[in-house]
């Protein structure tokens, strides 16, 4: 009986770490796309400005 209670409080403790580090998972996800989204829109129009040797106006 004993042994069966521990069981269930374990797997309950598993699957609450399991629910946490999902979370984190898409979180971290979600922050890396946005942060690779800001860098880009600030490297690109720097990029393009240095290899034509040219202005180009991005928006």
């Amino acid at each position: 009986m004993l042994k069966i209670l521990y069981e269930q409080k374990t797997r309950k403790k598993k699957t609450k770490k399991m629910k946490i580090k999902n979370k984190l998972k898409k979180t971290v996800f979600i922050w890396l796309l946005l942060i690779n989204t800001f860098l880009l829109s600030i490297l690109t129009p720097i990029t393009l400005y240095r290899k034509n040797g040219t202005k180009i106006n991005t928006v």
